[in-house]
């Protein structure tokens, strides 16, 4: 099945479509180019784990983000970021740094979230690298402290709607929590070294 959706992906982004949503201060570009395997091997060693199958062979084989649901998939170095200038190995970084502030109660989980798509409104989707399945966890900055969710689908599904068309890729809408959102300029720091 990965085969299918790699080459579903890689067809989809060359027909010209790459993310749902633009941001209103960038024009419509391209995703950069696929990652060298060096980089990819880079972030998994920061990140302390190995990204499943589907994720390394969408930045190896499909492109560095910058194509994908939401706002598009989040680059590693050099590649696609969000609307600041954070790629998904920033975000991480951000993340954990959340959960140290916190303390969680919960189990460390939350560690093997891997920020994948930024959805908009400080809210980012998480792909579980523990799973091969790759389920999905939405990640709310807009919370204080910061918390995870499960969205209800893999990389997979969101993957395969979002190759069908624009209409159906979107993820589950996060129900109306009320209060108000952290401003942009609000979010944690770059990891260190950048």
């Amino acid at each position: 099945m990965t085969d299918a959706l790699i080459r579903r992906l890689q067809q989809t982004v060359r027909s010209g479509r790459w993310v749902d949503v633009l941001f209103a201060s960038q024009p419509r570009v391209p995703p950069p180019p696929p990652a060298d395997p060096g980089v990819v091997a880079a972030a998994e060693a920061e990140v302390g784990f190995g990204f499943p199958d589907l994720l390394r062979r969408m930045y190896l084989e499909v492109a560095n983000g910058g194509f994908g649901p939401c706002y598009g998939l989040l680059g590693l170095d050099g590649g696609a970021t969000d609307d600041i200038g954070y790629n998904a190995l920033d975000q991480w970084f951000n993340a954990r740094q959340d959960m140290a502030a916190a303390r969680r109660r919960k189990p460390l989980r939350e560690l093997t979230l891997f920020p994948c798509f930024y959805a908009g409104c400080n809210e980012y989707s998480c792909l579980d690298c523990r799973n091969a399945d790759g389920p999905m966890w939405r990640y709310d900055l807009s919370r204080r402290p910061a918390r995870f969710e499960p969205e209800g689908f893999t990389l997979a599904g969101l993957m395969e709607r979002w190759a069908e068309g624009p209409t159906s890729a979107e993820p589950a809408a996060a129900p109306d929590r009320g209060g108000t959102k952290a401003p942009r300029g609000s979010r944690s720091p770059r990891r260190r070294g950048r």
